[in-house]
């Protein structure tokens, strides 16, 4: 830290947290997400949300077999076109380099 009072405003932090002020201050550009990235994170954690709800009912996938055979696999093909269209970043993106950045 650079002052005293940013001192105490760091420890502050580590016992009372505010997680709305990464929406006020515009932090999540500064620790590297672009909006897009938010964008697929907020959709992941709402998706693991609703299937966490739905386990408190029972088992998802079973809940997911007993629907009607056209809503199944409008579910089955949604999630699998999320996955292949936001599993893909760029001309520039590499998998690779996240995991084999240190070594």
């Amino acid at each position: 830290s650079s002052s005293v009072n940013q001192a105490l405003d760091v420890f502050k932090s580590v016992f009372v947290y505010n997680p709305w002020v990464l929406f006020d201050n515009e932090s999540i550009y500064i620790i590297g997400l672009e909006l897009l990235d938010f964008r697929i994170l907020m959709i992941g954690l709402i998706v693991l949300f609703v299937v966490d709800l739905l386990s408190l009912k029972g088992n998802v996938i079973e809940m997911l077999f007993q629907q009607n055979l056209v809503f199944r696999w409008l579910i089955i093909y949604t999630l699998f076109f999320f996955i292949i269209i936001y599993g893909w970043y760029g001309p520039g993106y590499n998998p690779a380099d996240f995991i084999y950045a240190n070594f």
